[in-house]
């Protein structure tokens, strides 16, 4: 029937015939063959490892755990060991030889009290194989797989009683923050999981998204009603640095009283001749650059982080203002009042402070530490007692400037013009010249 087969003598002859004269009669065996045996995976107790078993119609129970035992080194304490499905049900020897193909199993100890078995398997449209992350590694056994927990998928938070769910790689974005050192890779952090199994945070839910989505979009968005205070304590609290700065600088703008727009419309309504009075005023923030502001009263103003660059300030009167990190760059001071002012860390590179006509601009007692006056022109300015510690001062004209009792101790003083200014009792420890320095004599 199947290809003319010849009488031989030998059982090998017979099975070459078969070989060679009958090729389709050889594969549907081999197809009956594989239908007959299924792949299934066995994980060891504390799901760590795991070995791939072909189940037969020999296939016992006893095998399984016993090959589990041999390859995986699992804990022989004695205890009875069983069978289980993923989902913590026994399985039995009639139910073994029901299961279908890629079946995920446990192997465990049986435990004292009644537990359910499974009687009739249910077929999964999906493999439970898939639900999974885990690697192959080298070893001696090829049957043998390592499963490794994986730390780059989404993580589920719960903050305070609010459930946000976000990735990994979201929450180690600032290496240096609080979240990296919680969620990173080689961290195993262990906290109190609620019942769904989402980490307790203890921290205000309203105060937490928005740092979150700082981590997600690289920008702050905050929703009305928000306290961008509480925002700024939270990207604290949890050591987003690069997020703290734009947040003080937020902070500041948010409690301006008045903006660019409306100042503008009061210069454009006022005369000319009219000395304009924002004394007191907060300001912090505002950007007012390239405006002639000259002559306006701006005494006790805070003009912390104030974008006041290529402005014309003369003859301003800024007594006691706040002008801390401000940027006058290029900005034209003469004549103007700055006594008592606060500077610190301000930008007033290239800014001219020099009068002509022989008003002179005050900073005395002026705090200027840390400032940037790198090619400034302060000739002949007041700077009596001034602060410019750590200022850098390299290439400015400090031409005939009255700098005695002033405190410029780690200052840049490289390539300055310093003829004929009065150094009197001025603190020059750790200061740095160079040979461009013109000589105060």
């Amino acid at each position: 029937e199947y290809g003319g087969l010849q009488e031989t003598k030998t059982f090998q002859t017979k099975l070459y015939h078969f070989i060679f004269l009958c090729p389709q009669l050889m594969k549907n065996l081999k197809l009956s063959r594989a239908k007959s045996r299924r792949s299934i995976t066995v994980l060891n107790p504390d799901k760590t490892k795991g070995l791939i078993y072909d189940v037969g119609s020999k296939t016992t129970i006893s095998k399984i755990i016993a090959r589990v035992q041999e390859k995986l080194v699992t804990d022989s304490s004695g205890e009875p060991l069983g069978l289980f499905t993923v989902e913590g049900t026994l399985i039995d020897e009639k139910t073994l030889k029901q299961l279908p193909a890629d079946s995920l199993l446990i192997v465990k100890r049986v435990p004292d009290e009644k537990v359910s078995v499974v009687t009739t398997p249910e077929p999964s449209q999906t493999s439970p194989l898939k639900s999974l992350h885990f690697e192959v590694v080298s070893s001696t056994e090829k049957d043998t797989i390592t499963f490794k927990k994986d730390k780059s998928k989404w993580v589920k938070l719960n903050v305070g009683g609010k459930i946000i769910v976000t990735t990994r790689s979201t929450l180690v974005k600032e290496k240096e923050s609080m979240l990296a050192s919680m969620f990173g890779e080689d961290i195993d952090w262990s906290s109190t999981s609620d019942e769904t199994g989402a980490y307790l945070i203890d921290r205000t839910p309203k105060y937490f998204v928005p740092v979150l989505n700082y981590l997600r979009s690289g920008s702050i968005n905050i929703d009305d009603g928000v306290s961008v205070e509480g925002v700024l304590n939270e990207a604290k609290f949890f050591n987003v640095q690069s997020m703290i700065e734009p947040l003080n600088k937020l902070l500041i703008q948010s409690t301006r009283e008045i903006s660019r727009k409306d100042l503008v419309s009061i210069l454009l309504t006022s005369s000319t001749n009219c000395s304009l009075r924002c004394q007191g005023l907060n300001l912090s923030g505002i950007d007012l650059s390239r405006l002639d502001l000259s002559g306006i009263n701006f005494r006790m103003t805070s003009l912390r982080y104030a974008n006041l660059s290529e402005c014309n300030l003369d003859n301003t009167q800024m007594e006691g203002a706040d002008l801390e990190g401000a940027n006058l760059e290029r900005a034209s001071l003469r004549g103007a009042n700055l006594s008592g002012a606060n500077l610190h860390g301000a930008n007033l590179r290239g800014a001219n402070f020099e009068d002509r006509g022989g008003r002179k601009a005050n900073l005395e007692s002026c705090n200027l530490m840390e400032c940037n006056l790198e090619d400034g022109n302060l000739a002949g300015a007041l700077l009596r007692a001034a602060k410019l510690k750590d200022a850098n001062l390299e290439n400015s004209n400090l031409r005939s400037c009255d700098l005695a009792g002033a405190n410029l101790e780690g200052s840049n003083l490289r390539g300055c013009n310093l003829h004929k200014a009065n150094l009197k009792g001025a603190n020059l420890v750790n200061s740095k010249f160079d040979i461009r320095s013109v000589s105060s004599r």
